[in-house]
């Protein structure tokens, strides 16, 4: 299931690829042109691919006083940037299969939530809110408490179905907010592991 939902990845990846536009804020992912940083309400992290600069977007919702709105805690979106810039939902597929996120609140801690990718349950994300209107998510990379800024995935096209190269994981060190990234090498013994327990480096 989980190697068939891999797969699935890979193929919405690979699907409508464009040129992106220029833009001014650089991604922290990527130092290709045109694709952006966004700063998006209740922004947690943002997803990029080779194939052009549209990002998904991740955020925890807020109510109007300000606080995680516990109906509908999580929101993922397009923004495309290759297109004008416009949000857009995902798509059936999309959400079910490629870019959606799977969560569960964390006891004791309210407005606090555990996330992963559903096409990618071994990287776990701990969500919280840190202002109104303002979210972040930790987890270790390379081995240090940081925070997830971006995942950036790299797209091998000499296949009929493009394949996941692998993926880059980049964010802040929680302590002296330095630059951290880490890259995964997905395959078939990644897409049967349990949520929190990634594939080794290489």
């Amino acid at each position: 299931m989980r190697l068939n939902a891999l797969l699935a990845l890979s193929f919405m990846l690979a699907l409508a690829a464009q040129v992106p536009a220029a833009r001014a804020a650089q991604s922290a992912c990527t130092a290709k042109p045109g694709y952006p940083a966004p700063n998006e309400p209740g922004q947690v992290f943002y997803l990029q691919r080779t194939s052009n600069a549209n990002t998904v977007i991740y955020a925890l919702n807020f109510d109007g006083t300000g606080k995680v709105d516990a109906q509908h805690p999580v929101d993922v979106y397009w923004r495309r940037y290759a297109e004008k810039g416009q949000r857009k939902e995902l798509g059936f597929f999309e959400r079910t299969f490629a870019f959606g996120a799977r969560y569960a609140p964390l006891k004791g801690a309210p407005g606090r939530y555990r996330a992963h990718l559903v096409s990618y349950p071994a990287l776990e994300v701990e969500v919280e809110p840190v202002a109104p209107g303002k979210a972040r998510g930790l987890l270790e990379i390379s081995g240090r408490p940081a925070v997830l800024d971006c995942i950036y995935i790299e797209l091998l096209t000499n296949s009929y179905i493009p394949e996941i190269g692998h993926i880059d994981i980049v964010g802040r060190t929680l302590e002296g907010d330095e630059r951290v990234s880490e890259r995964l090498f997905v395959d078939q013994r990644a897409a049967g592991m349990a949520p929190g327990d990634r594939p080794a480096q290489r």
